[in-house]
C-alpha cells in the first residue's frame, strides 16, 4: 500500500509539472474533480477502473471514450490513456488528492483545521488567521471546528504540523507529571 501512495505521488508530481509547462494546471484540477466524481458515483466504472482482470486495450479504449465526454484537456486525456496503457489507474486515487495539494502550494494557500472549545469570533479568527499567514508565507484559509471536550484553548494542525495548546492535553500533562513524581 505504501509503494502505491510513492507511485501515486511521482504521477501527480509529473502531471503537476507537464500541466504548469503548457499553463493548463486548473484545466486539469477540474478534469481530475470531474473524473473523481463520476468514479465515485459509478461503482461499476470504479470497479473496472481498478480492476486487475482487464486487459489494458480494453481500459485505454473506455479511458479514451470518457475522457472525450467529459471534455478533458488534452494532458488529462494523455496522462489517464498512459495510466491505462500501463495498467496504473489505480493510482488515480492517490492523485486525486495529491495533485490539488500541489495546485495549492503553487498558489502559496495552505488550508489550517482549527478545533476550539466554543466557537470563535471573527475577529479572532483574522488574528489567528494573520499570525499563521505571517508564520508560514501562505495564504491560510481556516477550516473551524468546535469541540466542547478539549474544554479551552485550541488545537491548530497546518500541513504536517499539529499545535495542541487544548486545556485537556495541558490537565493531562500535568496528571502524567503528578504520577511521575510519586
Amino acid at each position: 500500500m505504501r509503494e502505491q501512495a510513492v507511485i501515486s505521488r511521482r504521477y501527480a508530481k509529473a502531471l503537476f509539472e507537464v500541466a504548469q509547462d503548457v499553463d493548463a494546471l486548473q484545466a486539469v484540477a477540474q478534469d481530475l474533480l470531474h473524473l473523481h466524481d463520476l468514479i465515485e458515483k459509478a461503482p461499476d466504472l470504479r470497479h473496472f477502473f481498478y480492476s486487475k482482470v482487464v486487459d489494458s486495450a480494453s481500459l485505454t479504449k473506455i479511458v479514451e471514450e470518457l475522457t472525450d465526454k467529459l471534455k478533458c484537456h488534452e494532458v488529462t486525456k494523455s496522462f489517464v490513456r498512459l495510466l491505462a496503457q500501463k495498467r496504473r489507474l489505480s493510482t488515480l486515487k492517490g492523485i486525486f488528492v495529491r495533485y490539488p495539494q500541489l495546485l495549492a502550494a503553487n498558489r502559496k494557500e495552505m488550508t489550517a483545521q482549527v478545533t476550539t472549545a466554543r466557537e470563535m469570533t471573527k475577529g479572532q479568527m483574522a488574528d489567528l488567521k494573520k499570525v499563521l499567514e505571517n508564520r508560514t508565507g501562505f495564504q491560510v484559509a481556516l477550516m473551524p471546528e468546535v469541540n466542547p471536550d478539549i474544554l479551552g484553548g485550541m488545537i491548530v494542525r497546518l500541513g504536517g504540523f499539529e499545535s495542541d495548546s487544548s486545556l485537556r492535553t495541558q490537565l493531562k500533562d500535568i496528571h502524567l507529571s503528578l504520577q511521575e513524581v510519586r
